[in-house]
């Protein structure tokens, strides 16, 4: 006797091999999706904690950026280190004279990103054209 065959068991069959294109192709996506979100964008902050911190995060920032966001992180530096002054007559000598540098405004940046900087900047009074 010859075994039976039937065209349920090859219709099961078709519908099973589609079934399990559906699910490795719901599995690919899944797993495409998950690599795509892990990817590490995290954004770069200053650590203003002690000066060893602060100037390695500085350079980690300064190095993340293009040059142009490199230009404008340098600008930043100065109305935010001469912003709690009204004007620039208000500002002491000696500031000026030292010299004003990342380190002069450790304590005002700590924490924030680049774009924080620059806004915080831009808040100030005392303004730099670009």
């Amino acid at each position: 006797m010859l075994p039976r065959t039937s065209s349920v068991t090859a219709t099961e069959c078709i519908m099973w091999q589609r079934g399990y294109r559906s699910v490795v192709l719901i599995l690919a996506v899944a797993v495409f999706t998950a690599c795509a979100h892990t990817t590490n964008h995290a954004v770069v902050r200053i650590d203003g904690s002690t000066p060893e911190a602060f100037q390695a995060s500085w350079d980690r920032l300064h190095q993340s950026l293009t040059g142009q966001q490199q230009s404008q992180l340098d600008l930043a530096m100065l109305p935010i280190a001469l912003g709690k002054y009204g004007s620039l007559r208000e500002v002491p000598p000696s500031l000026l004279t030292t010299g004003i540098g990342p380190q002069t405004i450790r304590a005002e940046i700590d924490g924030l990103s680049f774009q924080e900087i620059i806004d915080l900047a831009d808040r100030q009074p005392i303004k730099v054209r670009r």
